[in-house]
């Protein structure tokens, strides 16, 4: 879903994908959801970026 919204609004330099903050990460469409979905997904993050960590220490 991101690489399509990449390839649609910010397009390409030569042959590789460009990718702004402005026109790709701030407006990357996230459909409404409850709070409760919210709060699943930061869990949910939180514990792969925690994972991430400890690999990086190993």
């Amino acid at each position: 879903m991101h690489m399509t919204q990449i390839k649609a609004v910010e397009g390409k330099l030569k042959t590789h994908l460009r990718c702004s903050n402005y026109l790709c990460f701030n407006t990357f469409l996230i459909p409404p959801m409850s709070k409760g979905k919210q709060n699943e997904i930061e869990h949910i993050s939180l514990n792969i970026l925690g994972v991430r960590e400890e690999e990086w220490e190993l």
